[in-house]
């Protein structure tokens, strides 16, 4: 079994662009009439009384405009994103347009410290006419750049449009590090399952498995009313989790072009969820949902075996998570919606696995019992073992499979333990 397979990761939450609000709602510094602007991990300073329209949330790569003069709420909103920020620039105006990449592009040139417009290609551009595009990369985002200068313009206002670029800065992303302790010579880690399933693994400091990446899985059934013949009245689903935002994992899966928003629907809480294309040769699009740190994609196919509008928008409806204890992600599903129990096919799971190495496993809540496949005896216990991979009963109510060297599944099935496994009701 190929853990990283499982992996799949910006969030798509408004940002009040007042800079007022901006301000209450990040650092701020006064000195020099400076502000500081921060979303998604990207940071800048900009001039008091400049405006900003904070990260769009209709299309992908984000982008956001920062100007000075006043701008709209959906001033980078939609396919051409940017447009009406460019259309509102008075004679003596200027306006950044930023677009964030991701992580993903490695092609783009570290900015330099010090931006002149020389540095830039001028040129007329599709949505933001003739401006200056700048890209480079800061951190492990890759960003690009158009400065748009009224014909009246001054060199006072051209050099504060480009000091915007020269302080931007980009927070490292931190990865969710599951809750351990040390009890004597033991390592304890508390687990929790996306349906609520709580267990606790044991294990000697070695095996060093609290450092593992952790890839949640589970899936879920809508129950609708099938307009195409051959595809059945339930539709069932299952779940790429992972511990980032939603436009990241998108662009990572995204082919040669960025991904597009399909539609939009409303979830009880306001907050929107869009449905996205990744790509021609992809069969099928993404719902893509933010649980505070945690992004969940659910697949619908393009053609045969799509679900209907209504079906969707059902799953916006019904579906929620939030944040447990540890930081932990928990799914309910609500109405039409029922998620995959502990032990039922396609039931939660957690794939822990060391990047970048064929090091990882598997955890199963739910009854097991050891099978016939299961023929050798290693350290008391019944374990089905070929090659790079085993599966065996953990206790009762977990079952693992585990891949990787002979020593490292070996080290598994001697000495990890599991204790505590309390199943969700």
């Amino acid at each position: 079994m190929d853990f990283r397979a499982q992996a799949g990761r910006t969030r798509d939450v408004r940002v009040l662009a007042l800079p007022l609000l901006a301000c209450l709602l990040a650092a701020c510094s006064i000195g020099g009439g400076e502000k500081t602007f921060t979303e998604g991990g990207v940071t800048f300073r900009y001039p008091s009384g400049w405006d900003v329209a904070g990260f769009s949330t209709t299309n992908s790569p984000r982008r956001l405009a920062v100007a000075s003069y006043a701008l709209p709420e959906d001033a980078v909103e939609g396919d051409c994103g940017g447009l009406r920020a460019v259309e509102l620039l008075p004679a003596d105006g200027a306006l950044v347009l930023l677009i964030d990449y991701g992580s993903e592009l490695r092609s783009f040139p570290p900015r330099p410290e010090e931006l002149t417009l020389s540095e830039g290609a001028f040129g007329e551009y599709e949505c933001f006419g003739a401006s200056t595009l700048f890209r480079f990369q800061v951190g492990d985002r890759a960003l690009q750049a158009h400065v748009v200068l009224g014909p009246d313009t001054s060199d006072g206002m051209r050099d504060r449009a480009l000091a915007i670029l020269e302080s931007l800065e980009v927070e490292e992303p931190t990865r969710f590090e599951p809750r351990a302790r040390e009890d004597g010579e033991q390592v304890v880690l508390q687990l929790t399952f996306l349906d609520g399933t709580t267990a606790e693994l044991r294990y000697p400091p070695a095996l060093g498995l609290e450092r593992f990446t952790i890839r949640p899985y589970s899936s879920g059934r809508i129950h609708g009313r099938s307009p195409t013949p051959g595809r059945g009245d339930v539709v069932g689903r299952d779940f790429i989790v992972v511990d980032d935002e939603v436009s990241r994992v998108l662009a990572r899966m995204r082919e040669r072009r960025a991904p597009v928003l399909v539609a939009e629907y409303k979830a009880p809480g306001g907050e929107t969820v869009g449905l996205w294309n990744v790509g021609r040769r992809s069969n099928v699009n993404y719902l893509g949902f933010q649980f505070g740190r945690w992004a969940v994609l659910v697949y619908d196919y393009k053609t045969a075996g799509a679900m209907t509008n209504e079906e969707r928008a059902s799953w916006v409806e019904s579906f929620s998570g939030r944040e447990a204890d540890g930081g932990w992600l928990v799914l309910e599903g609500t109405g039409r919606l029922r998620l995959a129990r502990a032990g039922e096919h396609a039931g939660p799971q957690l794939m822990l696995y060391a990047t970048g190495t064929e090091r990882g496993f598997g955890l199963y809540p739910g009854t097991c019992r050891p099978h016939r496949d299961q023929d050798r005896v290693v350290a008391g216990k019944l374990v089905s073992w070929r090659g790079g991979f085993a599966n065996w009963c953990l206790s009762d109510s977990m079952r693992i499979h585990a891949s990787g060297s002979r020593r490292f599944v070996g080290a598994l099935i001697r000495e990890l333990q599991v204790r505590h496994v309390e199943l969700a009701s």
